[in-house]
């Protein structure tokens, strides 16, 4: 059936049963937002209670990740999802949500590291990331923070 907006269930006897408490917000069940990756950025207003403002990612094409060895952050482009625990289904169709591991453009991140071994010959590089950027122009990452409430992507580098 799916969720529903009200918690009435009835007794055997088919009577209405009172509520235990009162209504709460985190039982609105609101619809998920599915942020999915593609060309143009879509972001959508949301209403909220006090006459607030949320915006909403339907549709993103880029983020911001952080490399934590070297202590670095950077921009750039999301290709695709590469694995979700929670369901295949969502890998398939590109779909964004927290803790998914996606491929990116590994390009900006190799500027940043050539800038620092300049500085810092001694520079020493995780032995997973070095091969992924060997291997090509793209890195495996991970979201850190849940897109429902974010308009902005942020990951961290596996």
């Amino acid at each position: 059936m799916g969720l529903t907006r009200s918690s009435e269930s009835r007794r055997k006897t088919g009577g209405k049963m009172k509520p235990m408490g009162r209504k709460k917000n985190n039982r609105k069940a609101r619809p998920e937002s599915h942020t999915r990756i593609g060309n143009k950025e879509k972001i959508k207003k949301v209403k909220c209670r006090g006459n607030g403002v949320k915006y909403r990612a339907l549709c993103l094409n880029k983020g911001s990740f952080s490399f934590a060895s070297i202590n670095a952050s950077f921009k750039t482009i999301i290709h695709h999802v590469k694995y979700h625990a929670t369901s295949p289904e969502l890998v398939r169709s590109d779909i964004l949500t927290k803790h998914c591991i996606v491929e990116i453009d590994s390009m900006p991140l190799k500027m940043i590291i050539e800038r620092r071994l300049k500085k810092n010959p001694k520079l020493v590089l995780d032995s997973h990331v070095k091969e992924q950027l060997d291997a090509g122009n793209k890195l495996l990452l991970e979201f850190a923070l849940d897109l429902d409430k974010l308009v902005r992507l942020n990951g961290v580098v596996l």
